[in-house]
């Protein structure tokens, strides 16, 4: 349960998903964000507003997904 981060998903500079701030404790979240036209995707992680310590973050199964699933 120590460390926490926070996952931030930009497209083209602007933030089109975040989570809140998530600590080992925390059950896994789903970030569903609309990239269309996008050029540019970054996948940012945050320490959680404190340190670093502990922190370590997954990304899991992330997917782009083009068109209707």
């Amino acid at each position: 349960s120590n460390g926490s981060v926070a996952f931030r998903v930009l497209a083209d500079g602007r933030e089109v998903a975040a989570t809140p701030v998530l600590t080992g404790a925390s059950a896994p979240v789903d970030i569903d964000a609309d990239i269309t036209g996008a050029r540019r995707l970054a996948l940012l992680v945050t320490t959680g507003g404190d340190n670093n310590n502990h922190d370590h973050a997954d990304w899991a199964n992330a997917r782009i997904a083009c068109g209707e699933e």
